[in-house]
């Protein structure tokens, strides 16, 4: 078989158009035998996983949609479920003092509960800067996603990414999780600073991309290199993990041992969580 035929199989078996099992399981012998085969095959892996992403339908953004939908029909804001409840009650005439003091009491710890919430979901807006540790992850999910930002090394092998960060001058202790039904693509060494940092990408059979960007917590807020605002800090600290939503990216602030890391994807909010709030 030659070269150009077997790329064209490379790219068959990629796509999942062999249909011949034994032809399929010949290739995929081939590719476990060559390192420079096992380097092609990875690389067309990743460039599809890019077209997909690039070409992908995308839905017009919520905050389009709702202005569209305010500009057909107005409509009244409702109050919310619980404050509905209260006015129910207090319209009734008969109602006793002593319960509506307590349901004054209820309805002031509802509000402060959804202030508390309020603060939690603007600690996105808090982190500022190109040296912001939420905002390069960010940028860097975008340059991979472009093809702007590649791996420097392709393996699916967790131990051979730790050693590559070791070896590249990461000089921290990094993780590596292991995700049900995604595969670990390959990883770069980003140098700010003067500090090397480690950088590692999966993806799935869907054309999906996780992104997951890791600094020890020693590093962080000492040098101008990479920062975190300090909210986000104590809250990662108590051991939350923090997700938003933005441009139908899914960004997850999680700290693993010593070390914060920041998660970007453009799979689901829910599947991101399931996978890495837990750890």
């Amino acid at each position: 078989m030659d070269k150009i035929e077997l790329k064209y199989q490379l790219t068959a078996l990629i796509d999942g158009e062999l249909a011949d099992k034994s032809k399929a399981a010949e290739i995929k012998k081939l590719i476990e035998a060559n390192p420079d085969l096992q380097r092609e095959y990875d690389i067309l892996r990743f460039t599809k996983s890019l077209v997909q992403n690039k070409c992908a339908f995308h839905s017009a953004p919520k905050k389009l949609k709702q202005r569209i939908s305010k500009k057909i029909k107005p409509v009244e804001n409702p109050l919310p479920q619980q404050l509905e409840f209260l006015k129910s009650i207090f319209s009734k005439p008969a109602f006793a003092i002593s319960s509506a003091v307590i349901l004054i009491l209820i309805a002031i710890i509802l509000v402060l509960n959804q202030s508390s919430k309020n603060e939690i979901t603007e600690l996105a807006s808090k982190q500022l800067g190109s040296e912001n540790m939420f905002i390069q992850a960010a940028s860097n999910f975008n340059s991979i996603l472009t093809g702007k930002l590649i791996p420097q090394i392709l393996t699916d092998d967790a131990d051979n990414i730790k050693k590559f960060f070791s070896a590249n001058g990461v000089k921290y202790s990094t993780q590596i999780p292991t995700c049900e039904q995604w595969k670990i693509l390959g990883a770069v060494v980003l140098e700010a600073g003067g500090e090397k940092f480690a950088h590692h990408v999966y993806s799935n059979d869907k054309g999906k991309i996780i992104y997951l960007f890791q600094v020890d917590e020693s590093c962080l807020n000492k040098s101008e290199a990479i920062k975190l605002s300090e909210d986000m800090m104590k809250y990662l600290d108590e051991g939350n993990c923090y997700i938003t939503i933005k441009d139908d990216r899914t960004t997850l602030m999680k700290k693993m041992d010593n070390n914060i890391c920041a998660i970007v994807s453009n799979a689901s909010k829910t599947e991101i969580e399931n996978l890495f709030c837990s750890l």
